[in-house]
């Protein structure tokens, strides 16, 4: 079984964060082609939102606030770009990104504590390994 460290979790969750950020910057920042369903705009929004900040807080939960923050920052900053691509930004978007920025890093320390809880990721204690694998052979 292979076991992933505090310190792979964290990189793994970071690149993650990292790679989603760039994709949300792309399709958010690119000119609409094709229908709109009206209303599906704040899902979109919502839900991308949602994915970018679970990954951090699911690999260490004490980073839930600072990464709310961030990700309404950046929601932000994506909506005071948008006018200058051909797009438009406005405040229910952003309403949309605190929404889902807050139900996914919320979800992801949720989660991770979760599986830290129930031995997904627990810390390596040497005399109780020990103890465990001498009764293994026993």
């Amino acid at each position: 079984m292979v076991y992933l460290t505090q310190r792979r979790a964290f990189v793994l969750s970071a690149t993650l964060t990292l790679a989603l950020g760039l994709i949300i910057a792309f399709l958010t920042l690119t000119p609409i082609s094709g229908p709109n369903v009206p209303g599906s705009d704040k899902l979109y929004h919502t839900l991308a939102c949602a994915a970018l900040a679970f990954p951090l807080p699911f690999a260490r939960s004490k980073l839930m606030i600072p990464v709310i923050v961030f990700v309404i920052l950046y929601g932000g900053m994506i909506e005071l770009i948008q006018p200058h691509v051909g797009r438009s930004g406005e405040w229910k978007d952003l309403f949309a990104d605190a929404a889902g920025a807050i139900l996914g890093a919320g979800l992801g320390a949720f989660l991770g504590n979760r599986i830290v809880q129930y031995g997904g990721r627990q810390q390596h204690d040497p005399i109780k390994n020990t103890s465990e694998s001498k009764r293994a052979r026993e």
